[in-house]
């Protein structure tokens, strides 16, 4: 007995170790909001026709394959974030991994550059897979290699670009004007990652969506408005400045409330364009709203905090109104479901 007790009391703090291990990467990663990013590319695998009732059966190997691309994008993204902002966050004795040591340097490096390269090793794939496009785009073998590259290859291309962005925010760049572009950039390239899951299948191309880039611009505008207000969320804010960003959020909203004015004529719509659309798209933006007025009236960390916070799960209640127009309802359904685990992780893990 004393044996067994003494083996258990030893295994408990290994166990707790792990528990404190994985918590400190899971907040390094910003764990809770990957889900933003995963429904950012299934609204644009649904506006490119890559998840509708008659497509999903073919589709969802290479949706899947982009959803890693992004979670792998995403987490390279916070580390290098940490990494940039470190001597910034041990200055203002900001509770987080890299500050605090929980987290090697190197281990953070290491794994951010192992995580890029499989994204770009899995984009490169979906491009290798030749069979893939033998059957759905229905050509011979050996006239594989005449598809455009442009189809086989767009989700590479699009990470690529969305990498390059990423690096390119977490650098110098972040706290200048550029800074709250390149987040912008960011998220309209992980909803344009979606997008070329169509492409790249035959289901449509990209000069055929025009609804699909201005969802795209109306995305990244929206992101580069609350990024601008989350500029210094840790210190107090001018009123004036916080104002100004939400404007400009306000603005990308505006656009994608737009989005199916400007679909083909021959794509389905689940809602009218006018005047249903814009309204179900006001009602989901009433409680960031809320936040972001209450934001510019009490200009503190808290509730600037509270506000970009609701900022980012929101987008997934955006993207699911676009998987509900363009995919139907059972895209809406599984994008706005990711607000399950993005909430309950959300109550254990920063988002910010």
């Amino acid at each position: 007995m004393n044996v067994e007790a003494s083996d258990r009391s030893n295994s408990l703090p290994s166990s707790r170790n792990e528990v404190s291990t994985f918590s400190s990467w899971a907040q390094l990663v910003r764990l809770p909001n990957v889900f933003t990013a995963i429904a950012d590319v299934l609204a644009g695998a649904a506006l490119a026709g890559a998840l509708s009732q008659n497509t999903i059966s073919q589709s969802w190997p290479t949706v899947l394959y982009l959803v890693i691309i992004v979670i792998a994008l995403y987490w390279t993204g916070m580390i290098w974030n940490d990494i940039n902002d470190l001597e910034q966050d041990r200055n203002q004795q900001r509770q987080r991994p890299l500050s605090d040591g929980r987290i090697s340097i190197k281990a953070a490096r290491n794994a951010a550059w192992m995580l890029l390269g499989v994204a770009i090793l899995t984009a490169i794939g979906i491009g290798m897979n030749l069979e893939t496009f033998r059957t759905l785009v229905d050509v011979t073998y050996d006239d594989i290699q005449q598809i455009p590259w442009t189809l086989r290859f767009g989700p590479l291309v699009v990470t690529a670009g969305l990498a390059s962005c990423i690096r390119l925010y977490n650098s110098r760049l972040k706290m200048t004007l550029i800074g709250p572009l390149l987040m912008g950039l960011c998220r309209s390239g992980s909803m344009l990652l979606g997008i070329s899951a169509g492409c790249c299948l035959g289901f449509t191309d990209w000069t055929t969506l025009p609804h699909g880039w201005i969802a795209v611009l109306g995305h990244g505008i929206y992101t580069a408005g609350f990024t601008w207000s989350a500029r210094r969320e840790a210190e107090v804010n001018l009123s004036r400045d916080i104002a100004a960003g939400w404007v400009v959020a306000a603005f990308g909203l505006g656009i994608l409330s737009l989005v199916p004015w400007f679909a083909p004529s021959d794509i389905p719509l689940r809602i009218n364009a006018v005047p249903s659309y814009p309204i179900v798209f006001t009602l989901m933006a009433m409680p960031l709203i809320r936040r972001a007025f209450f934001s510019v009236v009490d200009p503190t960390p808290r509730t600037i905090q509270l506000a970009i916070k609701q900022a980012i799960l929101s987008i997934i209640f955006f993207d699911a109104i676009l998987g509900l127009q363009f995919g139907g309802p059972w895209s809406a359904l599984a994008i706005c479901s990711l607000v399950i685990p993005s909430l309950i992780l959300g109550k254990y893990f920063r988002s910010t």
